[in-house]
């Protein structure tokens, strides 16, 4: 892990999907092979070209890192939930209801907890093009790019791995010692991921990752005959292994079509016809189903690239953006209520959604609101003036296609379902997100109060691997430790202040960490 590059007058935006700080320089100098039209598509105007500027962009992509924040909150938040209760269904994932046993139940629907995965994909996604493409602006090589991905898979499978092997949900172990194998982990997990700052010396950065290393080591081979166990690449978390496939694959498919749309949605229309294909022939269905590197790639892993390439196609309008600003200050061609129109709108969808298919009560009535909000999201979104606003524009256009042919292909597959996910989830995940980032992009760069309020959660979203650990492997386990690990659980208001609290400790920790800059880094 390398640190990142020293720059004059340099700016930071955030890699996939920790938070990987790139410092940006050499816009002086065009991109590799000329003008970038990567989304010049059928939803781009005319004048989409890249223009060629010189002037660097003058701030973080603040809307893109809160979102990733918020996203960590709220999956920090469902960590707390006791999995028996006392909640109601809707605050459970649909097929995971409140139980004691966690057992599967093969029902459709949609709840808020389903769509915070989905959508955290997308948002590593959008950063590929805004990372990637800084660096190739540096004059960095295609090797380098596919490397430096290759070892971002790899960093991220191996926190994958270190928490199946220490979190007692993997190891079963839940005594006073497996808490604290898990605190070992996350112990282990900062002297391998934390990024040093400047000031700290070399001699205490070499002693860090040797010690880290010595600590994957015993996580992975040792610790787990104490409880009986081996070292097992099944046992890992789903999560950051998924992450780990996406961040390579979608590296790769956004590098080697980043000149051609057409072809990366030709890669998308490929992976929906296999979905569809597989089960009506037996053997390609075997091929399409087989999973030969087990430990890196799951079948569904194949169909998170629904939600990874709209994902890109929204990071290179951002970055079109950065690059063509130039001032920073470029006003808007829209009025402030407008913008806050648009903004109200385009964050309204993941609500329309859950409340629409929870257990699917409304789906005809979905649909219909879905469309119509998009057509009003559409028309106040009309007749762009300015870089600004053509990138809006634009979002909002690929999120209402993404949204309409969602809804219509919802009831397919016995209609919308997370596990195993359906091909109007991945759809209405991408479309949702691609709103919900356009709008939370309205509030960081419009409204002054919107960027105080964001900031705390884009320092959060810088620091995703940390904040996505330090409650499952630390202060879970410190209370179990002092014997208050189930506490104030036994009724829904004790429980929803109990989960609440432990969500602003977790925002709290990370925000200061950040603000340390101790980052952590795949």
């Amino acid at each position: 892990m390398s640190s990142a590059t020293n720059e004059d007058a340099a700016i930071v935006i955030h890699a996939p999907p920790t938070g990987d700080a790139e410092r940006l320089a050499g816009f002086d100098r065009p991109l590799p092979g000329g003008t970038d039209t990567s989304v010049a598509g059928p939803l781009a105007s005319p004048s989409a070209a890249t223009p060629t500027v010189s002037v660097a962009p003058a701030e973080r992509v603040f809307g893109l890192d809160a979102f990733r924040g918020l996203l960590l909150l709220a999956m920090n938040f469902t960590f707390t939930i006791p999995p028996a209760g006392p909640f109601a269904k809707w605050m459970y994932h649909t097929q995971v209801p409140p139980s004691a046993t966690r057992a599967y139940v093969d029902v459709a629907g949609l709840t808020w907890q389903d769509l915070l995965f989905a959508m955290f994909v997308f948002t590593m996604a959008a950063a590929i093009p805004i990372a990637m493409n800084a660096r190739l602006a540096r004059g960095k090589p295609y090797p380098d790019i596919i490397w430096s991905s290759l070892r971002r898979g790899f960093y991220l499978l191996l926190l994958a791995l270190i928490i199946g092997h220490v979190n007692p949900y993997w190891t079963n172990d839940y005594t006073k010692r497996g808490n604290i194998v898990a605190i070992i982990g996350l112990l282990v997990s900062f002297a391998l991921f934390v990024q040093p700052p400047r000031q700290w010396s070399d001699a205490v950065r070499r002693t860090l990752r040797n010690v880290g290393w010595a600590g994957v080591i015993a996580v992975l081979f040792v610790i787990p005959w104490l409880y009986g166990q081996r070292f097992a690449s099944e046992r890992r978390d789903f999560i950051m292994a998924a992450l780990a496939f996406t961040t390579v694959a979608g590296t790769l498919v956004w590098l080697f079509t980043r000149m051609n749309l057409v072809a990366r949605l030709l890669i998308f229309g490929v992976i929906v016809a296999g979905r569809f294909i597989a089960p009506a022939a037996p053997t390609f269905g075997d091929i399409w189903n087989a999973s030969p590197i087990p430990w890196f790639y799951q079948p569904w892993y194949l169909d998170l690239l629904l939600i990874v390439i709209p994902g890109t196609i929204a990071g290179e309008l951002i970055w079109r953006w950065m690059r063509g600003r130039g001032d920073s200050a470029e006003p808007s061609g829209w009025s402030s209520s407008r913008l806050a129109a648009l903004s109200a709108i385009a964050l309204s969808f993941p609500v329309i959604l859950c409340v629409g298919l929870y257990e699917r009560r409304y789906p005809l009535a979905t649909t219909v609101v879905v469309v119509a909000v998009s057509a009003i999201l559409m028309l106040l979104a009309g007749k762009p003036t300015t870089e600004r606003d053509r990138v809006l524009t634009r979002l909002f256009a690929w999120a209402a296609l993404w949204l309409a042919v969602g809804m219509l292909v919802e009831p397919l597959e016995g209609g919308i379902k997370k596990d195993p996910q359906t091909l109007g989830f991945l759809l209405l995940m991408s479309g949702a997100s691609t709103a919900a980032l356009g709008g939370l992009l309205i509030v960081a760069d419009t409204f002054q109060a919107g960027r105080r309020f964001l900031r705390p959660l884009a320092l959060i979203g810088q620091n995703a691997l940390f904040a996505y650990v330090i409650l499952m492997l630390g202060i879970e386990h410190v209370m179990w430790l002092a014997g208050v690990g189930d506490a104030f659980t036994s009724s829904w208001q004790l429980a929803t202040m109990r989960s609440a609290t432990l969500t602003i400790l977790v925002a709290v920790i990370v925000w200061l960490a950040t603000k340390k800059h101790l980052v952590w880094k795949a």
